[in-house]
């Protein structure tokens, strides 16, 4: 789920408008106005693990984040903020990795790469050798992420193709197809097999692939319906 908050400047701390919206519900999202004093509304803010929070510090100064504990728990800090960013300190961007291969991961030289770009500030990579990783088909399935921030736009656009360049090459991760297993446990190769069998165990992947989406899938369903029981 994805959440935005905002507070109407003058009103207390409790007067807070929450919104959340789940990608995967395909429903418009629930709001939770408190406009007035005394609403009742419920605030949270978070989202992509709080990755993008060192290149909103970076570029305006402070983030979201700050923002709504300040306006709970330091009223006038808050009010201190400028309603908006009348110039940037630097420009960042946060690079959402897209993974096109079926497999296991053998090694990750995008996590070297990455480091040497002038623009590269924080990486995070979710997957490690030895992991099992599905084409990207969402959020929840996406790899990693990089974040880069630098004082020249220019250069973090030259560097965001760069990463988008590593993808295309197989350059961030080095995956290797995982062995089909035949009746005896024993993984089975394509030598000599014909077309039939290896168009067979292609579908088998396909089938495998599509059945660990689903599984992510719900799982991140599961994640965001026991979230609304919480906030209920």
């Amino acid at each position: 789920p994805f959440h935005l908050f905002a507070r109407p400047r003058g009103h207390p701390p409790h007067a807070a408008r929450h919104r959340r919206s789940n990608p995967l519900r395909r429903a418009p999202p629930r709001a939770d106005p408190a406009d007035e004093p005394g609403g009742g509304g419920r605030t949270r803010v978070h989202g992509g693990s709080g990755s993008w929070l060192p290149i909103a510090d970076a570029c305006v100064g402070h983030n979201q984040f700050a923002a709504a504990l300040e306006c709970h728990l330091k009223p006038s800090c808050f009010d201190a903020l400028p309603a908006y960013p009348f110039a940037l300190l630097a420009h960042g961007r946060e690079v959402h990795l897209v993974n096109g291969q079926e497999g296991r991961v053998k090694a990750v030289p995008g996590e070297a790469l990455v480091k040497k770009l002038a623009s590269y500030r924080d990486a995070r990579f979710n997957f490690q050798p030895g992991m099992e990783v599905v084409k990207t088909s969402s959020c929840f399935t996406r790899p990693g992420s990089v974040q880069l921030v630098h004082i020249s736009a220019a250069q973090v656009d030259a560097d965001y193709e760069a990463v988008r360049r590593m993808e295309r090459e197989g350059r961030v991760y080095e995956i290797e197809p995982i062995p089909e297993e035949g009746p005896d446990g024993a993984a089975e190769g394509k030598g000599g097999a014909g077309d039939d069998a290896e168009d067979a165990e292609e579908k088998a992947a396909a089938e495998a692939a599509r059945r660990r989406r689903a599984a992510q899938e719900a799982e991140a369903l599961r994640l965001g319906d026991a979230d609304e029981e919480m906030l209920a």
